[in-house]
């Protein structure tokens, strides 16, 4: 058995004293909370980077990506595509 033994953290003299803390457990000063605010920053940050990373955002398709498409998959005709590039490449027409 553990006679003649003290659990860790109790004073063997028998006297109840409160246990002095290491210096990293003492009370923060400003400069203390400012880093830890600055930490805290940087790991959230660095946590909204990486989603952005895993899962980028859709990028809407050009005009021209999408009449080309729709001339593919068949909404558009041969004229359509033509009329409506033109269009496109000259800007609409004003009516005089």
């Amino acid at each position: 058995m553990l006679v003649g033994r003290t659990p860790i953290g109790i004073p063997s003299n028998g006297e109840l004293r409160e246990a002095e803390m290491p210096a990293w457990c003492s009370a923060s000063s400003g400069p203390s909370w400012v880093l830890m605010v600055l930490a805290w920053a940087a790991l959230v940050g660095l946590a909204v980077w990486t989603v952005c990373r895993l899962f980028p955002a859709q990028v809407r398709p050009d005009a021209r990506t999408l009449l080309e498409e729709r001339l593919a998959t068949g909404e558009l005709g041969v004229e359509q595509y033509l009329e409506l590039k033109r269009v496109l490449d000259d800007g609409p027409r004003r009516a005089a």
